[in-house]
């Protein structure tokens, strides 16, 4: 066996070939490219390559973002082995068909960007077996214009094309590593299913859709088999400035898992958009950074895709940080931020844990909303800031904390903050050592020495832990506007960590509800959006010394006002761990 070495004529490189006769597939040489297989003197040689990679360039690959380099880096891609872009700007559409390393010379370096704005960039359209790994996508930018065209697809760019025959549904398999997607309507698709998709370090910014997952919709006029739009996994990489990050469309039942963990989403309409059936395996959240996304970044609204099998229309959709529709679906957000989240579907339940959680517009969100049938966001150990959402369906599991523990002043936005709507309470015990108060208002309660005489309850077989609870009517206005629980007083307050609790069902008016003396010293404020509802109302507080002052829950409006209010308590411990332990045990002290 001899070697030589030649000269390549596009990169000025010297290249070494061997005398070989079969190709890199170990079939025999039938075809002289004359850049991996060349004939000189009836001899046949073979290139020898270098990390078994090929250089777009040696096939004349220009790079200078005006030559259409599709022909040329379609002719490398025949050697089938791993293809390398030098730095430069490439004008392609390029269709592969077989596992292969794509690389670049970095995010900053090389740019792929679409010849033809009809098609993909890049199409894929591999179908290996299940999850055999070998095709990885690195280190160089898909730059798309003015949110137009396709970066990146699986097995066709458009899903009229949909072929059963060539079994569309089946290509994925696919890792992405620092990949950087800029500048198209959809940076990634995947039309048809199209599992076991993995992206590290990856980033989504200027899209019309970042990243856009569908089940096969398409099998049901065409064949084909069915797919769900899951097993799509994101390591890191920051998810920024486009109208979805991620958009998800799911109808078939066996959904499997979404996973983001590390990633940054920041300065989105929308960071996430998943709508799905039946849900198998959750799609989680872990450690996701979450900022200026959805309200508090735009209030304007977009067009969205709106999908009904395999019919696709539009809709109009208000900016969330993250939108969860559908029926049947299971959420977690674990160690992240949870705000300006809107639920909108049937049985559907977020689960967030040891998160970041905002009520209010600032700290970097606004609200949250749920809406439909048996649907909630479920809170456990969460942190907050300016405090805990306290409108319909959203509750808090155990205990919470604030992210600064404030003693207990005359600073109402710190009151805010320690008010909670809990899971009622399901036990009552006696002989507790650490009540300070308990009123169960089973029986006739007044609340009065405010801006009335005393008002009486009525006793109404209705209430959460007792049989019975006390309704009030309160005709409030304007220059009337306080009235207090009568023997709901705490006097002399000593120090230490104090609970109280109380299950409230707003019948008319907005009232707001207060721990307080109406001067220096306040526990909690709570005001409720939900109407014709019990909840249960749970705060805590600490107080950093022993005081003369008192507190008592006092209720506020301008308007007529009407509630009922059941199973009032006051308890003091020496720590925060017994506070939030009480908490946890949803016990009510008789």
């Amino acid at each position: 066996m001899s070697f030589i070495q030649l000269t390549d004529p596009y990169t000025g490189e010297l290249a070494i070939f061997e005398e070989i006769n079969y190709q890199y597939d170990g079939q025999p040489i039938t075809s002289i490219d004359d850049v991996i297989y060349k004939l000189i003197n009836n001899v046949m040689y073979r290139r020898v390559l270098t990390n078994d990679t090929v250089n777009v360039k040696w096939f004349g690959a220009k790079g200078d973002n005006v030559t259409n380099d599709t022909n040329a880096v379609q002719n490398a891609a025949k050697v089938k082995k791993n293809i390398f872009f030098p730095e430069g700007i490439y004008l392609i559409n390029l269709e592969l068909k077989e596992k292969i390393v794509l690389s670049g010379e970095g995010t900053s370096k090389t740019t792929l960007k679409p010849y033809d704005l009809a098609k993909a960039v890049i199409v894929y359209r591999n179908i290996g077996g299940f999850w055999s790994y070998g095709t990885e996508f690195s280190h160089f930018t898909l730059e798309g214009n003015n949110k137009t065209g396709i970066g990146f697809s699986f097995s066709r760019t458009h899903e009229s094309d949909y072929n059963p025959a060539e079994h569309d549904e089946y290509s994925g398999n696919v890792v992405f590593r620092n990949v950087y997607f800029r500048g198209f309507e959809k940076g990634i698709q995947a039309l048809f299913g199209n599992i076991g998709i993995e992206f590290y370090s990856t980033g989504f910014n200027s899209n019309k859709y970042g990243a856009y997952f569908l089940d096969n919709k398409f099998r049901t006029t065409s064949g084909g088999d069915i797919m769900h739009a899951g097993n799509k996994y994101f390591i890191g990489g920051e998810i920024s400035s486009n109208e979805v990050g991620i958009y998800v469309h799911n109808q078939t039942d066996g959904f499997g898992a979404i996973i983001l963990n590390n990633v940054i989403f920041e300065h989105n309409n929308i960071a996430t958009y998943m709508n799905t059936n039946n849900v198998f395996l959750p799609v989680t959240f872990n450690s996701c950074w979450n900022e200026s996304n959805g309200q508090i970044f735009s209030t304007n609204q977009i067009s969205i895709d709106s999908w009904n099998n395999h019919i696709k229309t539009s809709k109009l959709i208000a900016p969330h940080a993250h939108i969860f529709e559908g029926e049947n679906s299971t959420y977690y957000i674990n160690n992240g931020r949870v705000t300006d989240i809107l639920v909108d579907g049937k049985n559907i339940t977020l689960n967030a844990t040891n998160s970041f959680v905002e009520s209010r517009a600032g700290v970097l969100g606004s609200p949250s909303i749920v809406k439909g049938d048996n649907s909630s966001i479920l809170l456990s150990n969460p942190v907050t800031v300016r405090g805990l959402p306290t409108t319909d369906n959203i509750y808090v599991t155990d205990s919470f904390n604030y992210n600064k523990v404030i003693p207990v002043n005359n600073i109402p936005s710190d009151s805010e903050v320690r008010a909670a709507i809990f899971y009622p309470r399901i036990n009552k015990v006696s002989d507790i050592i650490n009540k300070v108060n308990s009123i169960s208002l089973e029986n006739l309660q007044k609340f009065g020495e405010g801006s009335f005489n005393y008002i009486d309850g009525q006793i109404v077989n209705d209430s959460r832990i007792f049989a019975n609870s006390n309704k009030f009517s309160i005709p409030f206005t304007t220059s009337n506007q306080y009235m207090k629980l009568k023997d709901s007083d705490i006097i002399n307050v000593k120090k230490g960590w104090y609970v109280a609790t109380f299950d409230i069902k707003v019948l008319l008016g907005n009232p707001s509800f207060y721990l307080w003396d109406r001067n220096n010293f306040q526990l909690m404020q709570f005001k409720t959006t939900v109407k014709d509802k019990w909840q249960t109302v749970v705060s805590y507080a600490y107080v950093d010394a022993d005081s003369t002052s008192s507190f008592y829950l006092d209720v506020s409006d301008i308007i007529k006002t009407e509630f009922c209010l059941s199973a009032y308590q006051v308890l003091r411990f020496d720590t925060c761990v017994e506070a939030k332990s009480y908490i946890d045990s949803k016990s009510f002290a008789l």
